[in-house]
């Protein structure tokens, strides 16, 4: 099961985390969508948008667990990315539930910061997380809260100049 919301996560990066690549609107404003000008301008809206996804990841994650812990159904997340989602899993485990959670090599070698060196490239589906997020998936890794890192290859043909939100993911 996904743990990000039936792609929420993905839809509120494309509104909200998308950079504007460094492209101006016709007065020399960075190009993009009014409130990612203003997200990219706020360090207190930016870090409310990361809190929103990863809150968004977390609430899918637990409410995942409990579902499977109704059932008594084994369990298999896939590309886990965030920090507080862990807490929920590695509790599950512990409790003897069956669950097995995966993260990707990309959400253990990036962070969110390559978005704005990569642009469209980097867009994934759930987004790139923060560095801390990432020292946690490898904290969750060596505890075995996690036990397996895919791929996720999905090979799609994108324009790194193009339109971010019109990118594939």
């Amino acid at each position: 099961m996904h743990t990000d919301p039936a792609g929420e996560s993905d839809r509120w990066g494309d509104r909200v985390l998308t950079p504007s690549a460094g492209r101006s609107d016709e007065k020399g404003r960075p190009a993009g969508r009014p409130f990612r000008r203003l997200v990219e301008s706020s360090p207190w809206l930016s870090r409310l948008a990361d809190e929103a996804a990863a809150a968004l990841e977390e609430e899918a994650t637990f409410r995942a667990l409990r579902l499977a812990e109704v059932v008594n159904c084994p369990l298999y997340l896939v590309h886990v990315t965030t920090a507080r989602s862990l807490p929920h899993i590695k509790r599950a485990r512990d409790a003897g539930q069956i669950v097995y959670a995966e993260t990707c090599a990309h959400y253990l070698t990036l962070t969110q910061d390559i978005i704005k060196t990569r642009g469209a490239l980097a867009k994934v589906g759930p987004p790139i997380r923060t560095a801390a997020d990432k020292e946690a998936l490898w904290g969750a890794m060596q505890d075995n809260t996690l036990q397996v890192v895919s791929s996720d290859h999905a090979a799609k043909v994108k324009d790194p100049d193009g339109d971010f939100l019109e990118q594939g993911f």
